[in-house]
């Protein structure tokens, strides 16, 4: 596991990989903090779960950190580095996960029907960033770096929306061990549908910001969110629990939600997004 602080001594270097998708550099040089990164995948690939590589039988790649004091820094390409000047004589660098800074439309690998009156539970995969703040200075927040890149949409009408960023995940209704990766997060959705009609579940709009996540055994979870339908277009009620899933009862917690608000919020999360669902022009 990577997440955890990490002291360096002048001309340290750490590499940190994360999933075998990430690998993030971390190098003091006397009084500053260098910071750089490289990914392994192309892009598209590395966010949908049905072109993971992933074998259900094969066993899953883990996080690694290699303590390299004799890293030579002109391994890594110099335009990628970031020299970070900080207040602390001796920062300790902090690296935890976090829930990237928009909310996530998540297309489900089949489409779903709710009945008026029933309710279902649903996982969800949603890929972390990599956050890194000095721990000796109060966590100054220093970046984040997403796991993988990520691909934007419109979620809403040409009127009212607003930007997402999309991907394409299998919403189950359990647990799949052959499916755990370190890099993404099991995010429980309990649905409600309080309408008179069937609920049409294509996409729907996690808002992340209101998550936390935790850890237990390797593996990252968010607290549990309740989204109650009351039809049509109207908005859903939401609200987050702010404690580890029943399956990862006992679970540490990593990183605070963006948004600590954790009931009486209503926001849009069923809407058919536009025609034109990429939109990496943002």
């Amino acid at each position: 596991m990577i997440w955890g602080d990490y002291p360096l001594e002048i001309d340290e270097v750490k590499s940190l990989s994360l999933d075998d998708v990430l690998n993030v550099h971390l190098r003091r040089n006397e009084s500053e903090i260098w910071l750089a990164f490289d990914r392994n995948r192309e892009p598209q690939l590395s966010i949908n779960d049905e072109d993971d590589g992933e074998d259900a039988g094969s066993e899953q790649s883990a996080e690694k950190v290699f303590d390299n004091t004799d890293y030579d820094v002109h391994t890594v390409e110099e335009h990628k580095w970031t020299r970070w000047r900080l207040r602390s004589k001796k920062p300790v660098l902090n690296v935890a996960p976090a829930f990237p800074n928009l909310p996530f439309v998540v297309h489900p690998e089949h489409n779903y029907q709710l009945a008026p009156g029933a309710e279902t539970r649903l996982f969800m995969r949603i890929p972390v960033a990599v956050a890194i703040s000095d721990q000796s200075d109060n966590n100054l927040k220093l970046t984040e770096i997403n796991s993988v890149e990520m691909v934007k949409t419109w979620f809403g009408t040409f009127e009212s929306g607003e930007v997402c960023y999309w991907v394409k995940t299998v919403a189950s209704l359990k647990v799949r061990p052959e499916m755990v990766r370190a890099h993404r997060c099991y995010c429980p959705v309990l649905i409600k549908n309080e309408s008179e009609d069937f609920l049409h579940i294509d996409k729907i709009c996690l808002r992340v910001e209101r998550l936390s996540i935790f850890e237990q055994d390797g593996m990252l979870w968010s607290d549990q969110m309740t989204v109650v339908h009351k039809g049509g277009d109207s908005l859903s009620d939401l609200s987050v629990e702010g404690k580890p899933p029943a399956e990862a009862a006992g679970a540490k917690l990593l990183a605070r939600p963006r948004n600590p608000a954790r009931k009486g919020f209503a926001l849009r999360t069923f809407r058919a997004l536009n025609p034109m669902p990429m939109l990496n022009a943002f």
